[in-house]
């Protein structure tokens, strides 16, 4: 009898373990979908000496202090379409207001008067959201994780003076890449971080 409460607080303590190790799995799929990373820059204001003291958001509309360089290519999203198929896709379709654009750029899209339904028919038209338009989903992803994003930067520096911003855009097919040994050969032009070999003087081991 003495040991029952203890043997119930430990079952309650599994019961517990097994709850977050779902929760997890459960991010993770979602993470698998929305490429939400857990691992952000966070308000550190209650340090002694804090880094970062107001929300990344806010801190990003003062613009960057020194001359930089920023780009995106035309096929960027085929980064993000590698890990969907048929099933994902179909996931994605039946709640389409939560698992089709990440939550920033949801907000933002919000901010300027667009809605998802408005976004979903710039890219796809009509078509569903499936493998066989892989085509619509990069330009898709493209523009949800790399382009809107990068030109919202620009927007803010063009506002501060005396700063110089580079801003490129990488068009070029390549036939052999990282992104169509994974996807395969159909999937056109470069992806995410194809560009660098060809503008720094860098060699891949």
């Amino acid at each position: 009898t003495n040991k029952q409460p203890g043997l119930q607080i430990l079952t309650e303590s599994f019961l517990g373990i097994n709850l977050i190790v779902y929760q997890i799995s459960d991010f993770f799929h979602l993470d698998t979908i929305l490429f939400i990373c857990p691992f952000l820059p966070s308000v550190d204001s209650k340090a002694k000496n804090p880094f970062l003291t107001k929300a990344p958001q806010e801190a990003v509309k003062n613009g960057i202090q020194v001359s930089c360089m920023c780009g995106y290519l035309t096929e960027d999203g085929s980064i993000c379409a590698s890990p969907l198929n048929d099933d994902v896709c179909n996931e994605i379709n039946a709640d389409i207001n939560n698992l089709f654009i990440h939550p920033t750029i949801l907000r933002y899209l919000k901010e300027h008067n667009v809605s998802i339904n408005d976004f979903k028919q710039y890219y796809f038209d009509e078509l569903p959201i499936a493998f066989e338009n892989m085509d619509e989903i990069i330009d898709a992803f493209g523009a949800i994780y790399f382009t809107i994003g990068i030109h919202n930067v620009i927007e803010i520096q063009r506002k501060i003076p005396h700063v110089s911003v580079y801003l490129y855009k990488f068009e070029y097919e390549m036939n052999d890449t990282f992104t169509k040994k994974i996807m395969g050969p159909h999937v056109k032009g470069t992806c995410h971080g194809e560009e660098l070999e060809f503008l720094f003087h860098s060699k891949l081991a």
